[in-house]
Protein backbone atom coordinates (compact mmCIF):
# COMPACT_ATOMS: atom_id res chain seq x y z
CA UNK A 1 0.00 0.00 0.00
CA UNK A 2 1.17 3.51 -0.82
CA UNK A 3 0.13 6.91 0.42
CA UNK A 4 -1.13 9.22 -2.33
CA UNK A 5 -2.09 12.87 -2.41
CA UNK A 6 -5.20 13.89 -4.33
CA UNK A 7 -7.32 16.91 -5.18
CA UNK A 8 -10.78 17.28 -6.72
CA UNK A 9 -11.52 19.70 -9.54
CA UNK A 10 -14.71 21.49 -8.53
CA UNK A 11 -17.03 23.98 -10.21
CA UNK A 12 -18.85 26.33 -7.83
CA UNK A 13 -20.49 29.23 -9.73
CA UNK A 14 -22.23 30.80 -6.73
CA UNK A 15 -20.41 30.82 -3.39
CA UNK A 16 -23.52 32.15 -1.65
CA UNK A 17 -25.70 29.14 -2.52
CA UNK A 18 -22.74 26.76 -2.23
CA UNK A 19 -24.03 24.53 -5.03
CA UNK A 20 -21.21 22.75 -6.86
CA UNK A 21 -20.36 19.84 -9.13
CA UNK A 22 -17.16 17.76 -9.01
CA UNK A 23 -15.57 17.48 -12.44
CA UNK A 24 -12.42 15.46 -11.92
CA UNK A 25 -9.70 14.00 -9.71
CA UNK A 26 -5.90 14.37 -9.67
CA UNK A 27 -3.72 11.80 -7.87
CA UNK A 28 -0.02 12.29 -7.02
CA UNK A 29 2.78 10.18 -5.53
CA UNK A 30 6.04 12.19 -5.53
CA UNK A 31 8.37 9.33 -4.59
CA UNK A 32 7.36 7.24 -7.61
CA UNK A 33 6.82 10.28 -9.86
CA UNK A 34 3.19 9.33 -10.46
CA UNK A 35 0.75 12.04 -11.55
CA UNK A 36 -2.61 10.91 -12.92
CA UNK A 37 -5.90 12.69 -13.58
CA UNK A 38 -9.41 11.88 -14.78
CA UNK A 39 -12.02 14.47 -15.81
CA UNK A 40 -15.70 14.42 -16.74
CA UNK A 41 -16.15 16.45 -19.93
CA UNK A 42 -19.78 15.88 -20.99
CA UNK A 43 -21.10 19.43 -21.16
CA UNK A 44 -24.74 18.35 -21.25
CA UNK A 45 -24.47 17.07 -17.69
CA UNK A 46 -22.81 20.29 -16.52
CA UNK A 47 -25.60 22.23 -18.23
CA UNK A 48 -28.20 20.10 -16.42
CA UNK A 49 -26.79 21.24 -13.07
CA UNK A 50 -26.19 24.88 -14.05
CA UNK A 51 -28.30 25.82 -17.13
CA UNK A 52 -27.11 29.43 -17.46
CA UNK A 53 -23.33 28.86 -17.40
CA UNK A 54 -20.95 28.81 -20.37
CA UNK A 55 -20.38 25.04 -20.49
CA UNK A 56 -18.15 25.26 -23.56
CA UNK A 57 -15.70 27.41 -21.62
CA UNK A 58 -15.67 24.90 -18.75
CA UNK A 59 -15.10 21.96 -21.12
CA UNK A 60 -12.30 23.85 -22.87
CA UNK A 61 -10.70 24.66 -19.51
CA UNK A 62 -10.79 21.02 -18.40
CA UNK A 63 -9.15 19.86 -21.64
CA UNK A 64 -6.38 22.42 -21.13
CA UNK A 65 -5.88 21.28 -17.52
CA UNK A 66 -5.76 17.63 -18.59
CA UNK A 67 -3.22 18.39 -21.33
CA UNK A 68 -1.01 20.35 -18.90
CA UNK A 69 -0.99 17.55 -16.30
CA UNK A 70 -0.13 14.94 -18.93
CA UNK A 71 2.76 17.10 -20.10
CA UNK A 72 4.04 17.48 -16.52
CA UNK A 73 3.80 13.72 -16.00
CA UNK A 74 5.89 13.15 -19.13
CA UNK A 75 8.49 15.60 -17.85
CA UNK A 76 8.65 13.82 -14.49
CA UNK A 77 9.65 10.58 -16.20
CA UNK A 78 12.53 11.98 -18.24
CA UNK A 79 15.91 10.65 -16.96
CA UNK A 80 17.48 14.07 -16.32
CA UNK A 81 14.41 15.74 -14.86
CA UNK A 82 15.07 17.84 -11.76
CA UNK A 83 13.56 16.96 -8.41
CA UNK A 84 9.77 17.10 -8.60
CA UNK A 85 7.53 18.96 -6.10
CA UNK A 86 6.61 17.25 -2.84
CA UNK A 87 3.06 18.59 -2.81
CA UNK A 88 0.35 18.21 -5.42
CA UNK A 89 -0.77 21.77 -4.71
CA UNK A 90 2.52 23.09 -6.06
CA UNK A 91 1.60 21.54 -9.42
CA UNK A 92 -2.09 22.41 -9.62
CA UNK A 93 -1.66 26.03 -8.51
CA UNK A 94 0.34 26.58 -11.71
CA UNK A 95 -2.87 25.82 -13.63
CA UNK A 96 -5.52 27.25 -11.31
CA UNK A 97 -4.14 29.68 -8.69
CA UNK A 98 -5.89 29.80 -5.33
CA UNK A 99 -8.46 32.57 -5.73
CA UNK A 100 -12.23 33.02 -5.88
CA UNK A 101 -12.66 31.49 -9.34
CA UNK A 102 -15.64 29.20 -9.88
CA UNK A 103 -13.35 26.43 -11.20
CA UNK A 104 -10.78 25.34 -8.62
CA UNK A 105 -8.94 22.44 -7.01
CA UNK A 106 -9.96 21.48 -3.47
CA UNK A 107 -7.47 21.30 -0.61
CA UNK A 108 -5.04 18.39 -0.69
CA UNK A 109 -6.13 15.15 0.93
CA UNK A 110 -4.27 11.86 1.41
CA UNK A 111 -5.33 8.24 0.98
CA UNK A 112 -3.67 4.83 0.83
CA UNK A 113 -4.17 2.38 -2.02
CA UNK A 114 -2.31 -0.32 -3.91
CA UNK A 115 -1.56 1.89 -6.92
CA UNK A 116 -2.41 5.22 -8.51
CA UNK A 117 -4.86 3.80 -11.07
CA UNK A 118 -6.90 1.97 -8.41
CA UNK A 119 -7.17 5.10 -6.29
CA UNK A 120 -7.92 7.37 -9.24
CA UNK A 121 -10.74 5.18 -10.55
CA UNK A 122 -12.20 4.66 -7.08
CA UNK A 123 -12.23 8.38 -6.27
CA UNK A 124 -13.61 9.27 -9.69
CA UNK A 125 -16.50 6.85 -9.24
CA UNK A 126 -17.25 8.09 -5.73
CA UNK A 127 -16.87 11.86 -5.97
CA UNK A 128 -17.65 12.53 -9.64
CA UNK A 129 -19.76 9.76 -11.22
CA UNK A 130 -21.96 9.29 -8.15
CA UNK A 131 -23.76 12.55 -8.92
CA UNK A 132 -23.89 11.77 -12.63
CA UNK A 133 -25.59 8.44 -11.93
CA UNK A 134 -28.05 10.17 -9.60
CA UNK A 135 -28.85 12.72 -12.29
CA UNK A 136 -29.37 10.02 -14.95
CA UNK A 137 -31.78 8.18 -12.65
CA UNK A 138 -33.39 11.51 -11.83
CA UNK A 139 -34.11 12.21 -15.53
CA UNK A 140 -35.91 8.88 -15.87
CA UNK A 141 -37.86 9.59 -12.69
CA UNK A 142 -39.06 12.93 -14.11
CA UNK A 143 -40.45 11.22 -17.21
CA UNK A 144 -42.19 8.57 -15.14
CA UNK A 145 -44.01 11.24 -13.12
CA UNK A 146 -46.10 12.20 -16.16
CA UNK A 147 -47.21 8.67 -17.01
CA UNK A 148 -47.62 7.45 -13.45
CA UNK A 149 -49.32 10.42 -11.78
CA UNK A 150 -50.48 13.28 -13.99
CA UNK A 151 -51.49 12.14 -17.47
CA UNK A 152 -54.68 10.63 -16.10
CA UNK A 153 -55.97 14.10 -15.04
CA UNK A 154 -55.32 15.60 -18.48
CA UNK A 155 -57.08 12.60 -20.04
CA UNK A 156 -60.01 13.07 -17.66
CA UNK A 157 -60.58 16.67 -18.77
CA UNK A 158 -59.75 15.91 -22.41
CA UNK A 159 -56.74 18.21 -22.42
CA UNK A 160 -54.13 15.65 -23.43
CA UNK A 161 -54.93 15.91 -27.14
CA UNK A 162 -54.64 19.71 -26.97
CA UNK A 163 -51.13 19.69 -25.56
CA UNK A 164 -48.28 20.56 -27.93
CA UNK A 165 -44.51 20.63 -27.77
CA UNK A 166 -43.16 24.18 -27.90
CA UNK A 167 -39.73 25.81 -27.98
CA UNK A 168 -39.39 28.94 -25.84
CA UNK A 169 -36.53 31.32 -26.58
CA UNK A 170 -34.87 33.02 -23.62
CA UNK A 171 -31.88 35.34 -23.51
CA UNK A 172 -29.29 32.56 -23.36
CA UNK A 173 -31.13 29.41 -24.35
CA UNK A 174 -34.01 27.67 -26.12
CA UNK A 175 -36.32 25.72 -23.81
CA UNK A 176 -38.16 22.66 -25.05
CA UNK A 177 -41.48 22.02 -23.32
CA UNK A 178 -43.22 18.79 -24.28
CA UNK A 179 -46.64 19.60 -22.83
CA UNK A 180 -48.09 23.09 -23.39
CA UNK A 181 -51.32 24.85 -24.27
CA UNK A 182 -52.07 28.51 -24.94
CA UNK A 183 -54.87 30.90 -24.08
CA UNK A 184 -53.07 34.24 -24.19
CA UNK A 185 -50.35 33.06 -21.81
CA UNK A 186 -48.40 29.92 -22.64
CA UNK A 187 -49.16 27.21 -20.06
CA UNK A 188 -46.23 24.81 -19.72
CA UNK A 189 -46.52 21.57 -17.76
CA UNK A 190 -43.17 20.17 -16.66
CA UNK A 191 -42.96 16.97 -14.60
CA UNK A 192 -40.32 16.85 -11.88
CA UNK A 193 -39.50 14.34 -9.16
CA UNK A 194 -38.33 15.76 -5.86
CA UNK A 195 -38.84 12.40 -4.18
CA UNK A 196 -35.16 11.44 -4.41
CA UNK A 197 -32.63 9.33 -2.56
CA UNK A 198 -30.85 11.97 -0.48
CA UNK A 199 -31.72 15.32 1.08
CA UNK A 200 -28.61 16.89 -0.45
CA UNK A 201 -29.60 15.86 -3.95
CA UNK A 202 -33.13 17.16 -3.46
CA UNK A 203 -31.75 20.55 -2.43
CA UNK A 204 -29.32 20.53 -5.36
CA UNK A 205 -32.22 19.87 -7.74
CA UNK A 206 -34.27 22.69 -6.23
CA UNK A 207 -31.36 25.11 -6.68
CA UNK A 208 -30.98 23.88 -10.27
CA UNK A 209 -34.63 24.62 -10.95
CA UNK A 210 -34.28 28.03 -9.31
CA UNK A 211 -31.52 28.73 -11.85
CA UNK A 212 -33.73 27.55 -14.69
CA UNK A 213 -36.55 29.81 -13.53
CA UNK A 214 -34.14 32.73 -13.37
CA UNK A 215 -33.32 32.17 -17.05
CA UNK A 216 -36.95 31.57 -18.02
CA UNK A 217 -37.89 35.04 -16.77
CA UNK A 218 -36.06 36.49 -19.79
CA UNK A 219 -38.58 34.97 -22.24
CA UNK A 220 -40.48 37.60 -24.21
CA UNK A 221 -43.87 35.90 -24.03
CA UNK A 222 -45.98 35.43 -20.90
CA UNK A 223 -45.47 31.96 -19.44
CA UNK A 224 -47.20 30.06 -16.66
CA UNK A 225 -45.02 27.11 -15.69
CA UNK A 226 -46.65 24.33 -13.71
CA UNK A 227 -44.16 22.01 -12.02
CA UNK A 228 -46.09 18.75 -11.78
CA UNK A 229 -44.18 17.30 -8.87
CA UNK A 230 -43.75 14.34 -6.61
CA UNK A 231 -42.59 15.66 -3.25
CA UNK A 232 -40.44 14.09 -0.52
CA UNK A 233 -42.04 12.87 2.69
CA UNK A 234 -40.12 15.24 4.95
CA UNK A 235 -42.18 18.34 5.77
CA UNK A 236 -39.08 20.56 6.05
CA UNK A 237 -38.03 19.62 2.50
CA UNK A 238 -41.54 20.25 1.18
CA UNK A 239 -41.43 23.68 2.80
CA UNK A 240 -38.01 24.37 1.31
CA UNK A 241 -39.22 23.44 -2.21
CA UNK A 242 -42.32 25.60 -1.98
CA UNK A 243 -40.47 28.59 -0.54
CA UNK A 244 -37.89 28.42 -3.32
CA UNK A 245 -40.17 27.75 -6.28
CA UNK A 246 -43.89 28.02 -5.63
CA UNK A 247 -45.97 31.07 -6.65
CA UNK A 248 -42.94 32.88 -8.01
CA UNK A 249 -43.66 35.79 -10.36
CA UNK A 250 -40.43 36.64 -12.16
CA UNK A 251 -40.44 38.81 -15.26
CA UNK A 252 -42.89 37.23 -17.69
CA UNK A 253 -42.86 33.87 -15.91
CA UNK A 254 -45.18 32.59 -13.19
CA UNK A 255 -44.16 29.39 -11.42
CA UNK A 256 -46.61 27.08 -9.64
CA UNK A 257 -45.86 23.84 -7.80
CA UNK A 258 -48.57 21.22 -8.35
CA UNK A 259 -48.59 18.03 -6.26
CA UNK A 260 -50.79 14.96 -6.68
CA UNK A 261 -53.27 16.28 -4.11
CA UNK A 262 -53.90 19.48 -6.09
CA UNK A 263 -53.61 17.97 -9.59
CA UNK A 264 -57.33 17.53 -10.29
CA UNK A 265 -58.18 21.07 -9.20
CA UNK A 266 -55.32 22.58 -11.22
CA UNK A 267 -56.06 20.73 -14.47
CA UNK A 268 -59.76 21.54 -14.11
CA UNK A 269 -58.85 25.23 -13.74
CA UNK A 270 -56.69 25.13 -16.86
CA UNK A 271 -59.50 23.41 -18.77
CA UNK A 272 -61.86 26.23 -17.79
CA UNK A 273 -59.34 28.86 -18.91
CA UNK A 274 -59.00 27.17 -22.28
CA UNK A 275 -62.79 27.10 -22.76
CA UNK A 276 -63.11 30.78 -21.82
CA UNK A 277 -60.58 31.78 -24.51
CA UNK A 278 -61.71 29.36 -27.23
Amino acid sequence: MKTFQYQVLRYLPDRVSGEFINLGVVVYQPHDKELKALFYTKVNRIHAFFPSVNTRFIAKSMKAIDAYLKKINQEFNKPLFAEQPNEIGEITKQILPKDDSALFFTDTAKMMDVNADALLNGLYERVVLKHVHEADHDTLADKEVWKKYYKTYFDKYKLTEQLKAVSVKTKLDNWQFEHTCKNGALHCFETVSFDLSTDDYIRKKVYTWAGKVDELKTAKEEIHLYLLATLPEKKELQKFIREKLNKQQIGNATIEIVDTASADKTVKKVKKLMEEHS
